[in-house]
């Protein structure tokens, strides 16, 4: 498989990530909602209104990997930081709420809702097209 192919399929795996934060992610809310309900719990600079800001970024990078198919140049090094991006403030807000009080238990701690299954799956199949396309030889 060529390496262009590959770049193309991780980023059209990230579209999974931008059907995920429409759908419920947990607790039937579905990104926007966690977005917004994180914002309104906490203080300007609290843990909360970062974890706000985190997942807006992390929704943000999934449209910029998207956006990248518009390239005529796959450049590689680019397609790897959009999705460590998206990836990296995911994780990073979940970890910032984690245990932050009763009402954000209930959403991290809930079951996941079809919404994180997919933002997890396209991380992982484009994590995975991305890392096969950084082995390729650079001139496939």
């Amino acid at each position: 498989m060529k390496k262009t192919t590959l770049q193309i399929i991780a980023k059209v795996a990230l579209l999974l990530v931008i059907f995920g934060f429409f759908m419920p992610v947990a607790c039937g809310r579905t990104g926007f909602e966690l977005t917004k309900t994180m914002g309104d719990l906490g203080a300007e600079g609290s843990a909360f209104s970062v974890a706000s800001f985190l997942l807006i970024l992390m929704f943000i990078s999934a449209i910029v990997g998207v956006a990248l198919l518009l390239v005529k140049r796959a450049i590689l090094l680019l397609d790897w930081i959009v999705l460590l991006t998206g990836i990296g403030s995911g994780v990073l807000a979940y970890l910032m709420v984690r245990g932050k009080g009763a009402i954000v238990r209930s959403i991290v701690d809930g079951s996941l809702d079809v919404g994180a299954y997919f933002i997890i799956t396209g991380w992982a199949i484009s994590a995975v097209a991305l890392t096969v396309a950084s082995l390729l030889n650079p001139r496939e």
